[in-house]
């Protein structure tokens, strides 16, 4: 499971940037990609028209990272994840996935 956050201040390349980053993500096999940030809306379209040669392929989109959106993410991870499954989180600082660190282990809520 990857989860990708908006890699910010790229400026002029931001959208070639999230896009490419959409299609390495399908290319990487995962089962399924969480995109998260306004910025992640050009990789989100790009893994989209990528689907059909992954049928099985589950991709999410949240435009926003706040405390309701960390908790739906970590809702829909666990409801997803299997035992064993390799969960990766990136993006910019300011994004601050590390927050769904304690949501998926069942450490206490984020703020």
């Amino acid at each position: 499971i990857f989860v990708l956050g908006s890699m910010l201040e790229l400026g002029d390349e931001s959208s070639e940037a999230h896009k490419n980053a959409g299609i390495e993500a399908v290319k990487g096999e995962a089962d399924m990609v969480v995109f998260v940030g306004k910025e992640m809306i050009a990789g989100y379209k790009a893994a989209e028209s990528m689907k059909q040669e992954h049928k099985n392929l589950r991709l999410e989109y949240f435009e926003n990272h706040g405390h309701e959106d960390m908790n739906a993410i970590a809702d829909l991870i666990k409801g997803f994840a299997e035992k064993g499954d390799f969960i990766l989180l990136k993006g910019s600082h300011g994004i601050a996935l590390n927050r769904l660190v304690e949501l998926l282990n069942g450490e206490k809520g984020v703020s």
